[in-house]
């Protein structure tokens, strides 16, 4: 398949949301290409919505808890609270400000493509026929979408992941759970800065009273760990079931 490459667009690929034979290398994403923002984001809302579920918790606590998150961060990549450094400090800035972006950003993208899937008239292009849906496709093969792990020809870009689309959340989940557990070593390591913080207070002082908006604190960064286990648990079952009925 032709790509785009050097060029805003190309008449030889159509919009994977909306068909119009005009797309943009920047609005490319999976194999997918698309012709705005808007198209890209309704196609793609749910990887923005799975990006805003694991920044938006670390989001909450640092609106809510600024002054304890910035201890964290500091403390966590060599800082001291008793003599500032410059360096600490800039950088724990830096990863709240991200922190921030990436969340916001995502849940402006989910919620843009959320509404546009909810307007009447608009028409998902996975719906269509293949003659309407690759108008084209003689020109770069055979575009069918069959669902990478039941096989069935209803995948989807709802569903795509970086080995392929699938027709749900379930066949989803059992074709990426690699990529989700991954994703849960990473939330985790995320998650021990607090962990890390705390043995560190208790080290300097032992802690004789739970403080609850700690334990608040600790709930809220939990959440995208157990978004991503839950997936990863729902991928291994549907993998291990598979491997049973093939014995």
């Amino acid at each position: 398949m032709d790509g785009i490459s050097g060029e805003g667009t190309s008449s030889d690929e159509v919009c994977s949301w909306c068909g119009k034979s005009e797309t943009s290398s920047i609005w490319k994403v999976e194999g997918f290409a698309y012709c705005s923002f808007r198209c890209c984001a309704a196609a793609q809302y749910r990887n923005s919505l799975l990006v805003a579920v694991l920044l938006v918790p670390y989001l909450i606590a640092i609106v809510l808890f600024p002054q304890i998150m910035f201890e964290m961060i500091k403390t966590y990549i060599g800082g001291s609270t008793s003599s500032p450094n410059l360096t600490s400090i800039a950088i724990s800035v830096f990863l709240l400000l991200a922190f921030c972006a990436f969340g916001i950003g995502s849940l402006y993208a989910a919620y843009v493509g959320w509404s546009i899937r909810r307007m009447s008239g608009t028409e998902f292009i996975g719906h269509l026929s293949d003659a309407q849906r690759y108008p084209k496709r003689e020109q770069y093969g055979d575009m069918h979408h069959r669902c990478e792990w039941c096989g069935e020809p209803s995948a989807n870009v709802f569903w795509s992941g970086k080995k392929g689309k699938y027709c749900s959340f379930r066949c989803n989940a059992a074709g990426n759970y690699r990529s989700f557990l991954l994703m849960l070593f990473l939330v985790l390591a995320l998650t021990s800065i607090p962990a890390v913080m705390i043995f560190i207070m208790n080290a300097r002082s032992p802690i004789t009273q739970i403080d609850p908006f700690l334990v608040l604190l600790l709930i809220i960064l939990a959440a995208p760990g157990l978004s991503c286990a839950y997936v990863v648990h729902v991928g291994r079952s549907m993998n291990r079931s598979r491997q049973t009925n093939d014995t």
